[in-house]
């Protein structure tokens, strides 16, 4: 019992400092709520609501490593945060959580962030490998950004769905190179003859 309540005691002392004027004492403060585990998951989670941009970047990027459900609703919050290393790192723990109720959340990302939320949406689309992803990553194959069309070839690489086929093979023709060598892994694991 006495662990629990040093737990509680060290979670509550780095939760306060949060709050600390100094930056590298909330940042010492968010990673040691990340090395704590299961046990900060609620102070991590609330601190996605936390004043300071920073604040909220490293405790989005804690829960990528955490992946627990729980933060699912607000991480989709942070999908439109002013800060963008906050939306970034909220799309990438939402595909390491892998909760099908960040894929309606995350396509609209896709399809209306900036290029860098673009690429970080279709990454986390393809770790969660819903089925719904599939025409929107499609249509990001045509994507201005390179590492847009590259990182939506590999995701449907990871959904499998019979549907990319076609416009894998289009994309076969692709300037870039990395995009035609995701699309040519995606191919080989959709497995389509």
């Amino acid at each position: 019992m006495e662990n629990l309540d040093e737990d509680e005691a060290k979670i509550a002392a780095l939760f306060a400092a949060l709050n600390d004027e100094d930056y590298q004492v909330r940042q010492d403060a968010v990673d040691a709520l990340e090395n704590i585990g299961d046990a900060a998951m609620l102070p991590l989670i609330a601190c996605l609501n936390n004043a300071d941009g920073y604040v909220r970047w490293k405790a989005a990027e804690a829960l990528t490593k955490v992946r627990d459900n729980r933060a699912v609703e607000p991480l989709i919050t942070l999908l439109n945060d002013e800060t963008n290393n906050v939306r970034y790192s909220a799309a990438e723990a939402l595909g390491n959580i892998g909760d099908s109720r960040a894929v309606e959340p995350l396509i609209e990302a896709l399809q209306a962030g900036d290029s860098d939320m673009r690429l970080n949406a279709a990454c986390a689309l393809g770790h969660i490998g819903d089925s719904r992803a599939v025409e929107p990553l499609i249509a990001a194959l045509n994507d201005v950004n390179s590492y847009v069309r590259s990182d939506a070839a590999e995701a449907l690489g990871y959904i499998r769905d019979n549907r990319a086929v076609e416009p894998l093979i289009v994309v076969l023709r692709d300037e870039d190179g990395e995009v035609r060598t995701k699309a040519v892994y995606a191919l080989v694991n959709i497995g389509d003859s």
